[in-house]
């Protein structure tokens, strides 16, 4: 259960932890912690809001790891890309 959760909250190579995943786990049960205790205090609960407020919580978190995407450590630093040898037409 705990490698489970590690996986979740790390980057590539099982070993950082990633911000950007933890800030939205938080943003996630926040969201959906106040609009349960929204409706249990007598609100109506509306669906559309509340899928266009998950979804955008949902593309900032895509946005910020796409943005990061390249600072992530790999985890395979003795691995490095090949180049493809092309023939050269005579």
């Amino acid at each position: 259960m705990i490698k489970i959760i590690r996986d979740c909250f790390t980057g590539k190579d099982n070993e950082t932890y990633d911000i950007v995943r933890i800030v939205y786990f938080i943003s996630c049960s926040v969201y959906f912690l106040l609009s349960i205790l929204e409706t249990f205090h007598g609100h109506d609960f509306k669906p559309v809001e509340f899928g266009t407020g998950l979804g955008l919580i949902t593309t900032a978190a895509g946005g910020a790891l796409a943005l990061k995407h390249r600072t992530e450590p790999d985890g395979d630093d003795d691995v490095k890309p090949t180049k493809r040898k092309t023939k050269r037409k005579s």
